[in-house]
Parts: C-alpha cells; sequence; structure tokens
C-alpha cells in the first residue's frame, strides 16, 4: 500500500485551484470585454470608422482610434482591419489594459470598472467623475449588471 503525503495532496488541490483560478479569469475577461464592447458601440460589429471630434477616426465594435491602437502594440498590423475585428480589437483592448491598467475609482482594486474607464476616458481622465453620466457608461453597467444576474442564476 503506497503512502499519499500531505505535500503531495496539497500540490494536486493548488493545481486544481489554479486552473479553477484561471477558468474564473477567462470568464472575467470574456464579460469585461463583452461589456466594455456593448458600452462602446453596442458591440455593433458592422460599425466601421467614424470621425470622433474633428481630431480622427473611432473604428469597429470598441470604438478604437488609431493611437489607442498604437499604444496596445498594433495587433494584426493593419488598423483598419484589427479594430473591426472582433479578435483582434479584442487582442486591442487586453493589450491597453495590460499597459494601461490601474484602480481610476479610488477602491484600490483594479476592476473591469477601471479599464472601461480608460477605455472611454483614457488612462489620464479615468479618475473622473463625468465618466457615469456618458452613455458607454450607462451601457456598460447595464451589460455588467445583466451578465451578473445570469452568472448568479446559473450557479448551483
Amino acid at each position: 500500500m503506497k503512502v499519499v503525503h500531505w505535500s503531495q495532496v496539497l500540490i494536486i488541490c493548488g493545481l486544481l485551484l489554479c486552473s479553477l483560478a484561471e477558468e474564473s479569469l477567462v470568464k472575467r475577461t470574456q464579460r469585461c470585454l463583452q461589456c466594455i464592447c456593448e458600452g462602446a458601440s453596442r458591440c455593433n460589429e458592422t460599425s466601421l470608422c467614424t470621425d470622433y471630434g474633428g481630431t480622427g477616426q473611432v473604428c469597429g465594435p470598441f470604438q478604437i482610434t488609431i493611437e489607442y491602437w498604437e499604444d496596445a502594440g498594433m495587433p494584426g498590423k493593419d488598423f483598419v482591419t484589427c479594430v473591426n475585428s472582433r479578435t483582434c480589437s479584442e487582442a486591442a483592448v487586453i493589450n491597453y489594459m495590460e499597459r494601461y491598467g490601474r484602480d481610476c475609482d479610488g477602491d484600490g482594486k483594479v476592476t473591469c470598472g477601471d479599464y472601461a474607464r480608460i477605455h472611454t476616458a483614457g488612462v489620464s481622465g479615468c479618475d473622473k467623475p463625468w465618466i457615469e453620466l456618458t452613455p458607454f457608461w450607462i451601457a456598460f453597467q447595464d451589460c455588467d449588471k445583466e451578465l451578473e444576474t445570469r452568472a448568479m442564476l446559473r450557479s448551483p
């Protein structure tokens, strides 16, 4: 009969917890991306490029500017093609948040709400209270609440 050491049990439990945490992170990331997309354009994947305040264009379902895309490392290597592709534009948002993510609302945590604030107002404007009055923020919050409710209904 083989004896199992507690250290082996702890390692196995640790790996299982890491696996569950990683799955949870993926789900949270997808939920966050979905709600940022909802806030930006109602996830309109046929939304091409439109002029933005005389300073350039915003494009695609995430309404990304060329500067944002460049700061995100230029995934896909072609701006218009990338930001009009859901997969590539999601990669741009993730890259941007990995680079610039910070606590914008002062709660001591970096959350999806902080990422949404950065997405709509930029890093230097993400702490401004006016964000919560924008159509972007209202749609983002509605999406987040709806997906939270769905997740709670599915939980055992």
